[in-house]
């Protein structure tokens, strides 16, 4: 009588597994995370983990669709743009169109669901190869990204952020405290360092991060990461600021040791190429 197929031992199973690819992706993942671990105490902290957690929301999101567009054959270079024109949408329906936060969110999404079917349609029925089409609607629905989009709600921010009321408020987030040139305290609040005669002795590199994070607040219209906030300070945009503090500005950009990754990780090389 012939036997049937023997049924694989878990020692067995557990060896497949780790030489699958899934199972090499999750051994270099695993080796990543216990490497930071011991390079820093504030890696494996709860803050820490919530905050990494709620940066890869997004591409979270992103990756569920993107995985089987990739399985199938397909490519979608234009998905990052899609992302920000729904996030334009919805912002200028709600506060410039005043629509209600519920009605915007729809526009939002409708406005995605557009986009993307419009790259459909010209893939399915028109025949254009994948690549070649999300590539053109790459820079098609990227609007944000233009110099025009930096218009005068960075000078209502910095007048916000000058008035005298706003003597000591620290609202940037970061681990440990800031950086002055003296090693001492700061002279005042971080969002408000620009109107101190000395900028609160915060190092440049600080008073740098300070800005983005204030343009990543409350005080613009729009949020801005490190990168599009280079690029304002380096344009004609941003000519209405005093000289000394704006080039104070793009020297702590040169000077900043620690980036969030969703200030570069878009832009990795322009970014780069512009600040050194």
């Amino acid at each position: 009588m012939q036997e049937g197929p023997r049924n694989p031992t878990i020692g067995e199973k557990l060896r497949h597994l780790l030489i699958s690819q899934e199972g090499v992706l999750f051994v270099i993942m695993l080796g990543s995370v216990l490497f930071l671990a011991t390079r820093t105490d504030k890696f494996l902290t709860v803050d820490n983990l919530l905050q990494q957690g709620r940066f890869m929301t997004e591409v979270g999101l992103i990756a569920i669709p993107m995985t089987y567009i990739i399985i199938t054959g397909g490519i979608d270079l234009s998905v990052g743009s899609i992302l920000g024109l729904t996030a334009i949408v919805l912002g200028w329906t709600w506060q410039e169109l005043g629509f209600p936060l519920e009605l915007a969110i729809i526009t939002g999404i409708i406005s995605g669901t557009v986009a993307g079917f419009v790259n459909g349609l010209f893939i399915v029925r028109v025949g254009v190869p994948p690549l070649i089409m999300t590539l053109a609607t790459l820079a098609l629905y990227a609007p944000q990204l233009t110099i025009p989009g930096f218009d005068a709600g960075f000078a209502e921010s910095f007048d916000e952020l000058m008035l005298p009321e706003r003597t000591s408020s620290c609202d940037a987030f970061r681990y440990g405290r800031a950086d002055t040139v003296d090693g001492k305290p700061p002279l005042c609040g971080d969002f408000i360092a620009w109107r101190h005669p000395t900028y609160g002795n915060y190092t440049p590199g600080e008073l740098s991060y300070e800005f983005v994070n204030a343009h990543d607040a409350s005080y613009s219209r729009q949020v801005f990461n490190g990168f599009q906030c280079l690029v304002w300070l380096l344009c004609e945009e941003s000519r209405w600021m005093p000289d000394e503090l704006r080039e104070t500005l793009k020297r702590g950009f040169r000077e900043r040791v620690f980036w969030w990754v969703n200030e570069v990780s878009t832009y990795r090389d322009e970014g780069l190429s512009v600040v050194h």
